[in-house]
Parts: C-alpha cells; sequence; structure tokens
C-alpha cells in the first residue's frame, strides 16, 4: 500500500463516518485526475482540463466516466467511484 493511501488510513481511523467518506471520495477524485492527466498529451488545452483554478473543473463521476472510456479503470472501479461519490 502506497504511503499516501497509509496516511489517509489512519487519518480516517478517528473520522466520522461522514468524515471517512468525504475523505475516501476525495482521495478517489485525486487518483483519477492523476491518472487522466498523466495519460492527456503535453498540451496547453490538456492542462487546463484538470488545472485547480478552472471553474468547470470536472467532478468524480465526470473522471470516473472518462478514465473507464479511455480503459484506464474496470466496469468494477467505474461502479465504486460511482457508489464513493453517494446520491446524485
Amino acid at each position: 500500500m502506497p504511503a499516501h493511501a497509509k496516511q489517509l488510513a489512519r487519518a480516517m481511523l478517528n473520522d466520522t463516518d461522514t468524515g471517512k467518506i468525504v475523505l475516501g471520495a476525495s482521495y478517489v477524485d485525486e487518483l483519477l485526475t492523476r491518472l487522466i492527466v498523466t495519460t492527456l498529451i503535453d498540451d496547453p488545452v490538456s492542462q487546463k482540463l484538470f488545472s485547480p483554478n478552472d471553474a468547470e473543473r470536472p467532478g468524480l463521476i465526470f473522471k470516473a466516466k472518462l478514465a473507464f472510456a479511455l480503459g484506464l479503470i474496470s466496469d468494477q472501479e467505474l461502479t465504486d467511484a460511482r457508489l464513493s461519490a453517494g446520491p446524485q
């Protein structure tokens, strides 16, 4: 298990159920962002798509669907991402 995942697991131990969900969803969101960004071509347009300053930055479900469409995650991982995002 990567160090950042261990750190997250430790942080979640003493958190509320809601806090655990928020931390977990944020972690999955960041992992999907990193996965997709490393797949995109090195171009200013690509870089702007996931810029933290972009008001239209896509959410977790969009990123999961995009990662699935690119063949970066499995159908089960897409389902897990949908579950971790909660009701829409």
